[in-house]
């Protein structure tokens, strides 16, 4: 029995060692377990700092994804607008690019259009230029010859007026000395009708009967009573003043268009004495000298047939002292006829 309550005594002992040991066990145990819980604990609120920084830090990368995502959508809108103003801008470019191509072609057939002009133009410049020159040389050779002709045609025409001239001049010379003539045998004729003192003369017999009656010393009267005082006389006498006026007109124009020495010197009928004017005036006597008719000439004789009177010997009778004045208005329509055809002819041969 006392090993039964050894035995038990031991178990007892034994089993409050156990139990002390487990409770030493149990505390060591809950020691290291507070221990444990205490680093559990401080493990666990690192673990909560540290779960409360990843959650910060989650957030902040889920505030950066979503700011990412909507970045990328962003960037997904921009990508296609910018693929849309790719293509736009690639059919831009190749619009471009085809208008240029064609502004290309267009500038290059432009360019060999005016390469063409100007070669054009540069062959026409040249065939001007050579025409130009040929005209220039035609044109000084037609100067040239023309300045020969010039020369050569104002020779001619110089000869030929001085062919003009001339022959005006002798005919003008040869109408002066005709007036000259018939003006001397005139004055000569009515003086040796003032001073003959003969009874038969035949020199006055032909004043008488050509010219008329000259007044005498002894007889009254003056120069126009060899003539009738009729309508008749009075009618040629002005038909001769008129044919007169219009003789000395016309010859005096045809005269002007010469020199006025010419004009001065051969004046057709300066020298013409009619039987109406007045015959012993001064200037007739300064223009010729006086000629004395002798009173023993009793030879019969004519005038000059020059004078345009018939030279033919008459006696005054009265059949030919009645008409006296025709004949002498006659004689003097013949040689103003005569003077008026040369000066169309000499203005013929000066034109």
């Amino acid at each position: 029995m006392l090993l039964h309550s050894i035995y038990f005594c031991h178990y007892v002992v034994s089993g409050a060692i156990g139990q002390v040991q487990s409770l030493l066990e149990l505390k060591a145990e809950r020691d290291s377990l507070g221990r444990l819980n205490e680093e559990l604990e401080r493990r666990l609120e690192k673990k909560d700092s540290d779960m409360h920084d990843k959650e910060d830090e989650l957030f902040l990368q889920l505030e950066k994804a979503i700011r990412l995502e909507e970045d990328c959508e962003k960037l997904k809108a921009e990508k296609e607008k910018i693929a849309e103003l790719k293509d736009r801008l690639e059919k831009e470019k190749n619009e471009a690019y085809r208008q240029l191509k064609m502004q290309a072609d267009e500038s290059e057939a432009t360019r060999r259009r005016l390469e063409s002009a100007r070669n054009d133009v540069v062959r026409q410049v040249t065939a001007i230029v050579a025409e130009k020159d040929s005209l220039e040389r035609e044109n000084s050779r037609l100067k040239d010859a023309l300045r020969d002709i010039e020369r050569k045609s104002f020779g001619r025409r110089s000869s030929r007026n001085i062919a003009g001239l001339e022959k005006e001049v002798s005919d003008l010379k040869l109408v002066a000395k005709q007036s000259a003539t018939l003006n001397s045998q005139l004055k000569k004729g009515m003086k040796h009708l003032a001073s003959c003192r003969r009874r038969k003369c035949s020199v006055c017999a032909y004043t008488r009967a050509t010219f008329g009656d000259y007044p005498s010393a002894r007889g009254a009267g003056n120069l126009l009573s060899c003539f009738h005082s009729g309508s008749t006389d009075r009618a040629e006498g002005r038909l001769v003043s008129a044919l007169e006026k219009r003789c000395t007109k016309d010859s005096q124009h045809a005269l002007d268009s010469w020199t006025p020495e010419l004009s001065a010197r051969l004046t057709p009928h300066s020298n013409i004495s009619y039987i109406d004017e007045d015959s012993s005036s001064g200037d007739e006597d300064g223009h010729y000298a006086p000629t004395v008719v002798s009173d023993g000439s009793g030879a019969h004789h004519a005038f000059s047939s020059d004078s345009g009177f018939s030279s033919e010997l008459c006696e005054p009778s009265p059949a030919k002292s009645f008409t006296r004045a025709t004949r002498w208005t006659s004689s003097f329509r013949k040689l103003i006829r005569r003077v008026s055809k040369k000066h169309p002819s000499s203005s013929s041969s000066t034109s």
